[in-house]
């Protein structure tokens, strides 16, 4: 199991990482850089490092959550043109994938196009097909290395962070896509708060399964 934290958080790291610093790298100003969630135990500048190494979070200068005058919009993300927002949502996802395919080579792939079906079956069944999921991990954790579980974590974040759901890469991408496309015009809020609710709904199935299975 610690074999397995210990994956998952330089996944994390790197996915985290990667994102900010291919976004400063193209002229984003970057606003906080958060390794995991909770309360806050160490702060560098604008990094943070927060209590449970589950998650994070990279918050860039940007018009839509920032009151900017004009002669302070220099450096936002929304900003920029498309395609450098593009590059800059999915570094962090390609990272992971070059780790992946450097490990796993042609297995890669497979595993990443089962994951996006694996987050979501998952969660819909979280009594069933969750529990048949979480002992498969459980039996990998076991008998993989180190660098094999690395890259199977790898392959499956870059999956997960890719589905169309916000606040993931994914569902960012599509926004942007869709709003690039005119569907702005047509887009309720509502059914922004529709996808967050699926995405929060996935998230508490996925924590019930887990629960069942730890019991």
């Amino acid at each position: 199991m610690l074999a397995f934290i210990a994956a998952l958080f330089l996944c994390l790291l790197l996915h985290l990482s990667v994102l900010a610093l291919v976004g400063t790298s193209l002229g984003i100003t970057l606003r906080e850089l958060s390794y995991g969630f909770g309360p806050v135990i160490a702060r560098w500048g604008r990094v943070q490092l927060k209590a449970f190494p589950l998650g994070g979070a990279v918050r860039f200068k940007d018009t839509r959550a920032e009151d900017l005058e004009s002669w302070e919009r220099d450096g936002t993300f929304d900003g920029q043109p498309t395609l450098v927002q593009l590059i800059v949502m999915l570094s962090g996802s390609i990272a992971l994938l070059t780790v992946a395919f450097a490990i796993m080579h042609t297995e890669a792939f497979p595993a990443f196009k089962e994951g996006f079906g694996q987050a979501v079956s998952g969660a819909l069944s979280p009594l069933t097909r969750a529990q048949e999921l979480l002992t498969d991990a459980s039996a990998a954790i076991s008998r993989l290395s180190f660098f094999s579980l690395l890259a199977l974590v790898a392959v499956k974040m870059a999956a997960f962070n890719l589905l169309p759901l916000p606040p993931l890469n994914g569902g960012a991408l599509i926004a942007l896509i869709a709003n690039k496309m005119g569907a702005a015009a047509i887009w309720r809020s509502s059914f922004t708060q529709a996808l967050q609710f699926a995405y929060i709904a996935l998230a508490f199935s996925w924590l019930l399964a887990w629960i069942v299975y730890l019991l």
